[in-house]
């Protein structure tokens, strides 16, 4: 039995073939994202990117050795080789260094316009999209050496693949495959990515047009890339499952230092300041017009958001026993994505709402509701960048100040004791 969505194109004026407007549209976008994200630039300033950059140096150089591991950091090619690459084209500097999450996360931009036009229209993709251009959980990773941005993208395309999969039955195992492969992608960025393959789930439960059987080119594209990384890890260390190992023996080191924080991230939502500026709330609005509008590609957006925050939330490190995953304001950023595209679908839905009724005037009042969210959105998303930026300043002071001892003692022995360094 297939299922078929009650709506593949999208409501409203704006319906078409992807044009050379939507291309002057994402430009514009990313120009916006690309100012945002120099105006709120972060930098270096945590033991998990000189973690990066020294295994980038180490794979410029020839002398990355995977059997060598310690940490989880170094199973992370995704992080540090392209880093490696960007030093061996350009230079090395910070600016080459943090190119790749940069590049990275204006293209999750792109990649939230496309899913949102594919699903809810121009107008939704181009509100999403500006929206992402602020979002603070995004904005926050893009001039850092850590894995939000690239996650976000390695999920970006895990989604785009899927849902133009749902949509086209021409060649529809290979867009799986894909999507598959680009979810398995992720472990080689990072291991928390591995709650964002709830978005194939969440397709099946709320929107899928063809029966369950028929996503096998998904798990089979999956299962192909992951087969490759083992036979990598095989290869370097003579142990195939050696990065299990390495994580299994990671969890139990942390384990007397991983607080319990209940609703850690549910707190984070209520406080628009804390590190949304509010989008969630536009989010929530777009969960309503979802379940008012009964769209089945709004209710897989939903769920998708929805599936992945009580994982984030309540989920555990250990199947024996329940011990909370770690939680940071940015490991909250797997959930962007969708949050982005919800919340450009609530303004959407709003200006249509507002366009039912009143008289002459009504356009100019819906125009003006939308603009009144959008300038909102984007002073509370700056207020929070800014806060976060100053809280940051005297990291970043003390990081340098480290590098100026380092120099100091350039050609002596410089011995570390700490385990992570």
């Amino acid at each position: 039995m297939t299922h078929r969505s009650d709506t593949l194109v999208p409501p409203g004026n704006d319906e078409g073939r992807f044009n050379t407007r939507d291309l002057l549209l994402i430009g514009a976008v990313v120009a916006l994202a690309a100012v945002v994200r120099i105006i709120f630039y972060r930098g270096f300033f945590s033991p998990d990117e000189t973690n990066y950059l020294r295994h980038a140096a180490e794979w410029w150089t020839g002398r990355y050795d995977l059997e060598q591991a310690l940490f989880l950091h170094e199973t992370r090619p995704l992080m540090f080789a392209p880093v490696a690459w960007a030093f061996a084209a350009f230079g090395v500097s910070e600016a080459t260094a943090l190119l790749w999450p940069f590049t990275a996360s204006m293209l999750v931009v792109i990649l939230v316009f496309l899913i949102a036009r594919r699903l809810f229209g121009r107008t939704a993709a181009v509100y999403a999209s500006f929206l992402s251009a602020f979002f603070p959980l995004l904005v926050m990773e893009s001039t850092r050496l850590l894995p939000g941005s690239v996650m976000n993208l390695l999920f970006g395309l895990c989604a785009l693949f899927l849902i133009v999969s749902e949509q086209s039955d021409r060649r529809r195992w290979l867009w799986l495959a894909s999507s598959g492969m680009a979810y398995a992608a992720i472990q080689l960025a990072g291991e928390l990515g591995i709650v964002l393959g709830l978005v194939f789930l969440a397709i099946v439960i709320s929107w899928r047009r063809h029966s369950v059987w028929s996503y096998w080119p998904a798990i089979a594209g999956f299962a192909l890339f992951t087969t490759g990384v083992v036979v990598y890890h095989w290869i370097e260390t003579g142990n195939p499952l050696f990065k299990l190992e390495l994580s299994q023996r990671i969890v139990y080191q942390l384990k007397a230092v991983s607080p319990h924080q209940p609703l850690y991230y549910t707190k984070l939502i209520l406080a628009p300041l804390s590190g949304h500026g509010g989008i969630f709330y536009l989010a929530g609005i777009g969960c309503v017009a979802a379940l008012i509008e009964k769209r089945r590609e709004a209710l897989f957006v939903m769920l998708w958001a929805a599936m992945t925050y009580v994982l984030i939330e309540f989920g555990s490190v250990s199947l024996t026993e329940y011990r909370q995953l770690s939680k940071e304001v940015r490991y909250f950023s797997v959930v962007s994505v969708p949050t982005v595209i919800l919340a450009g679908y609530a303004m959407a839905w709003v200006g249509r709402f507002l366009d039912r009724w009143g008289a002459d005037r009504r356009r100019f009042f819906s125009i003006g509701t939308v603009v009144f969210l959008s300038l909102l959105v984007v002073g509370t998303s700056a207020l929070t960048l800014q806060r976060q930026k100053d809280a940051r300043h005297e990291q970043r002071m003390n990081l340098n100040t480290l590098r100026d001892i380092v120099q100091s003692h350039e050609g002596d022995p410089i011995y570390v004791t700490h385990w992570l360094w």
